[in-house]
């Protein structure tokens, strides 16, 4: 005679959640350093977005600290899923990859300065100043290679240290990451200044081998948007240099 193993009805629920909560996929995400977007402590507005985005649509995340042109390549290539925020736009440059189309954030790329009163209104202001901004920033090379009186930098505190020593006039950068720099070296006397030059709207991009999470990624974040945890992450993040 056969004998039938029962199992006590609390074993089977236990064995049936373990299951589930094994078959969850871990994606490998890509984060430069970049305050106050990703930092050090993986907790930056980027990557505590991401993180939720992906959490509601079923996925954990792995960040992996990969910056520019490898983390492309390497999302290109299959090795790693996703990038976290790019210009929206520039994944027509790549064959292998698919964008997101609701917006993350949209960036300003401003004008900074000790002189708060410069009248700036557009990439044509810059012609009479000396000018500073980092080496490899695409929109930044094509819109200011007609000036002669510029420096590039590599890394993002040197330009401001050009600014503050007066050995140019005006950094281009971003606006928030620039904000955060001048807060953590303490800088008081330097300003954004005018308009901004260019806003360009900032969203994730994955390999196409993802391309059915597109749809669920913009769904989510227009949902996050809608309920205030967008918001909330905002805030928490970036808020406190709004004032400055």
């Amino acid at each position: 005679m056969k004998r039938h193993l029962v199992l006590p009805c609390f074993f089977v629920i236990f064995l049936m959640q373990t299951s589930s909560l094994s078959a969850r996929e871990t994606l490998k995400i890509s984060s430069a350093v970049f305050p106050p977007f990703t930092t050090e402590n993986y907790d930056g507005f980027e990557e505590r977005l991401v993180s939720e985005m992906y959490d509601r649509i079923g996925y954990d995340v792995d960040f992996r600290r990969l910056s520019g042109q490898r983390a492309l390549k390497m999302v290109e290539q299959g090795r790693i899923d996703s990038t976290t925020m790019r210009v929206i736009g520039i994944v027509k440059n790549f064959k292998n990859m698919i964008q997101m189309t609701e917006p993350m954030f949209e960036r300003d790329f401003v004008v900074f300065s000790k002189n708060r009163n410069l009248p700036i209104q557009n990439w044509d202001s810059l012609e009479p100043y000396s000018i500073a901004y980092m080496n490899g920033w695409k929109i930044l090379d094509y819109n200011v290679k007609k000036y002669q009186s510029k420096k590039i930098a590599k890394k993002a505190t040197q330009l401001f240290q050009f600014l503050v020593n007066d050995r140019v006039d005006l950094v281009i950068f971003a606006r928030y990451s620039g904000l955060q720099i001048l807060q953590n070296l303490g800088i008081t006397d330097v300003y954004v200044v005018g308009k901004p030059l260019a806003t360009k709207g900032m969203s994730l991009m994955l390999n196409k081998k993802h391309a059915d999470l597109v749809p669920k990624l913009d769904n989510t974040l227009r949902a996050m948007k809608q309920d205030g945890s967008y918001q909330k992450i905002f805030d928490e993040t970036l808020g406190h240099l709004i004032q400055q």
